[in-house]
Parts: structure tokens; C-alpha cells; sequence
């Protein structure tokens, strides 16, 4: 019986592991040019991709609305003033994270503010899955919202949310003007238009004074995926003290309305005024305690012509004619106001 050679053991030769060893120094020195290149990134330009890359996670950023100075008289009284008022926000991407939130948010959305039809919202809720910002409803007091706060926020004894299943909804905080005595000082105070822009009176000449800056507030996952929050808060805007009396300008727009009514029908016949202007200033220091234009305007609602001016063609020339400040605006020959300087100029002159 004839035993088998055993096959001698290949070994690599010296051109093999030339071979090999020049592929490792080739690989070696790749890998060392990547981890150089990779560690270069990072110290130059490392922030720089890091946001580019937290730009494409989950994240979450809302304007914080600055609150409009207040107008106020010499006593400190508010003559102009911003309240809070909500936006009605809905997630739907959060809503239908789970079927059973649809139902319980629908609910105490219809429940909390009646004027939602509630098959408008499921529509919106099944046709615009993937949006996260539908504007439901726009400058909701403060009292209307608190309901639904309070129901989605409802805890048991133990500490466990009764109504766990309302999601998806948010409240968009921003600032609406007011004025508390509605047409008082009107074409002295003036109004605003949308964006806390001032449209005439105090509230325009005054506009960067009264106007603060928006907040931000910025979410987003972090390299470790751990959300981060950073809050730059909003800056108020000043409040500006006028030297007007809110009660000397009460009595003088009454009195002269009051006269306006009696004697107006009496206008054509020369007796009368279609409109009337005082000014009321303090004799010492030349402050304006009162400067009225009958008839005045209501502030909270500038766009609507007043009864005198209905009588006009509804356009915009009726309307700035009803915001015009007469005192200031309107030329007129000074009088008898102008006869004592007559009178002085002819007694120093000696010729009277």
C-alpha cells in the first residue's frame, strides 16, 4: 500500500509579501489621511456641518411677540394699551399619531370654541395629515382659551391627566391694541394697523418708541440627539406718558359736542359748525392738557365712518378726513387772537 506525498506548505515568497506589505502601507496611509482629513473638518469647519446636520433633525422654533408700549395721560391713565389675544393652532401630524386622538381633541375643540365646525376640523385632520401649522381660529381672548387649557390639563388625585387623549393643539400668543375709552383724544392718540404699525397720531410719530422687539425661541436635537432649547426673550416696547388730562379732555369733547348738536342744522345759515377743534394748555409751561376734534372717531374700530361722515361718499379720502387732527392740521386766519399784537406794536409806537 502506497502512502500519499505529503504536499509541502506554500509559503509566501518575498515578491508576495512585497505585494502585500506595499497594500497595507496603502491602506494604512488612506486611513490616516481620512482620520487627518476628518480631524482637519472638525477644528475648521466642524460648527459649521454640525448645523447642517441639526437642520435636517426635528426641530422646533416660534416667535415670542414683544408687547406694544402703552399711551397714558398725565395722571396715568391708559389711553392705549395692548392686550393678549390667541391663535388656535392644530397639529395634525400629532393628532394622527394615534387614532384614538382624533375623537377627544375634536371634542374639546367643538366644545371650548362653538364658532369650530367640527366637520371642517375632521376634514382637515384626514386631508392635511403631514401639516403642523393650521390656524383654527385668530385673536382669542384670554378667557375663551382657558377652558380648553384647563381641560387638557385636567389631573385626577393621584396626579394622572384625565383627558390624556387631546393632542395636537396649541395656542399662538401675539398682542391686539386697545383703547379703554374708545373715541377719547382719537385724532390725537391715533391707531394702528396690522403688525403694531402706527397709522396716525401719537401712535405713528412715536412708532419706534412704542414698538419693542420679537422673542425666539429655538428646539433641536443636538449631536447626542438631545433636545435643546434656547430662548432669546422679547423686548417691551416703551411707554410713552403724554401730558393730556383724560379728564379736562372728557368735558371739553362733551361740551363741544354738545354745542356741535345744538347748532349744527344752523351750519348753512352761519350760526352753526360741521366741525369743531379746541385746544385746553396750561398758560405757564405751554403743556397741552386737552386738544379736541368733534366729531371724534371710535379707535377700536378706525375703518368705520362715523355718523357725520356717512353723509360722505364711503372712500378713502371720507376716512382720512375723519382721522384728520384739525389743531394741527388745518390752516385758519388767527382773529382777534392776532389783535393784541397789533395793539402792543401800536402802544410801543406811541401812536394810540
Amino acid at each position: 500500500m502506497r502512502r500519499k506525498r505529503r504536499r509541502p506548505a506554500q509559503k509566501f515568497n518575498r515578491k508576495m509579501r512585497t505585494k502585500l506589505m506595499v497594500l497595507f502601507s496603502l491602506i494604512l496611509a488612506v486611513l490616516c489621511g481620512l482620520i487627518g482629513r476628518l480631524t482637519y473638518i472638525e477644528h475648521t469647519k466642524g460648527e459649521t456641518y454640525q448645523k447642517k446636520v441639526l437642520s435636517m433633525q426635528s426641530y422646533d422654533s416660534k416667535t415670542i411677540p414683544y408687547q406694544r408700549g402703552e399711551i397714558i395721560d398725565r395722571s396715568g391713565t391708559v389711553l392705549a394699551t395692548s392686550v393678549a389675544v390667541y391663535n388656535v393652532i392644530l397639529d395634525c401630524t400629532v393628532v394622527n399619531d394615534k387614532e384614538e386622538y382624533v375623537d377627544p381633541t375634536v371634542e374639546a375643540l367643538v366644545k371650548c370654541f362653538p364658532e369650530l365646525d367640527e366637520t371642517e376640523i375632521r376634514r382637515i385632520i384626514k386631508e392635511k395629515k403631514d401639516k403642523r401649522y393650521i390656524v383654527l381660529a385668530k385673536k382669542v381672548p384670554y378667557d375663551e382659551v382657558q377652558p380648553f387649557v384647563e381641560l387638557q390639563d385636567a389631573v385626577d388625585k393621584k396626579g394622572n391627566k384625565v383627558n390624556p387623549d387631546i393632542k395636537g393643539v396649541w395656542f399662538e400668543k401675539e398682542y391686539q391694541r386697545n383703547y379703554p375709552f374708545g373715541s377719547l383724544a382719537s385724532s390725537v392718540i391715533g391707531f394702528t394697523s396690522s403688525g403694531n404699525v402706527g397709522t396716525t397720531g401719537l401712535e405713528n410719530y412715536y412708532n419706534s418708541t412704542l414698538n419693542g422687539i420679537n422673542g425666539r425661541e429655538y428646539g433641536y436635537l443636538d449631536s447626542d440627539s438631545d433636545f435643546e432649547k434656547t430662548v432669546i426673550d422679547a423686548q417691551d416696547g416703551d411707554a410713552l406718558v403724554t401730558s393730556i388730562d383724560a379728564n379736562i379732555q372728557s368735558i371739553v369733547e362733551e361740551k363741544i359736542k354738545d354745542w356741535n348738536e345744538k347748532y349744527r342744522d344752523n351750519y348753512y345759515k352761519g350760526t352753526g359748525s360741521i366741525n369743531t377743534a379746541a385746544i385746553v394748555m396750561n398758560p405757564n409751561n405751554g403743556e397741552i392738557l386737552a386738544m379736541v376734534n368733534v366729531p371724534e372717531f371710535d379707535l377700536n374700530e378706525p375703518f368705520t365712518l362715523n355718523q357725520d361722515q356717512k353723509i360722505s361718499e364711503k372712500s378713502k379720502e371720507a376716512l382720512n378726513q375723519m382721522w384728520r387732527n384739525g389743531c394741527i392740521n388745518d390752516t385758519y386766519e388767527p382773529g382777534s387772537t392776532f389783535k393784541i399784537i397789533t395793539a402792543s406794536a401800536c402802544l410801543e409806537e406811541r401812536v394810540v
